[in-house]
């Protein structure tokens, strides 16, 4: 997840306003841990120079966290819809390319997004 940073103060001096930045998921940590005064959690960023550092959610802003939730819902949708056509062919003993499956797999997913946003799910 990408975010922008909007702010900077004592803690997060490495940081440039205006900065983008990738959030590492599941690499949060309560700042206790990592600085003198707790003040909450604490979020791990790449650095566009490939570095990492900590920065604290109220000083970053979060962009294109949308899109990468659909993305998230593509990959599982063309996980499941590829495995639902495997079992269909492998029921007949018909004999496929893997690759056609798999872009078909690809194809419902998109299917299914593009009605998910109409109804705004």
């Amino acid at each position: 997840m990408k975010a922008k940073v909007i702010g900077k103060d004592y803690y997060t001096t490495d940081f440039e306003v205006g900065e983008v930045v990738e959030i590492m998921k599941g690499m949060e940590t309560d700042t206790a841990d990592i600085w003198n005064a707790p003040i909450g959690k604490a979020w791990l960023c790449k650095k566009q120079d490939g570095t990492f550092r900590y920065n604290i959610p109220l000083n970053l802003q979060i962009i294109e966290a949308e899109e990468e939730h659909w993305q998230d819902v593509r990959e599982r949708a063309a996980i499941a819809a590829m495995q639902g056509i495997m079992n269909f062919f492998e029921s007949i003993e018909y004999k496929y390319k893997k690759e056609t499956i798999a872009k078909l797999a690809v194809e419902q997913a998109d299917a299914l997004i593009k009605q998910l946003k109409k109804k705004k799910i």
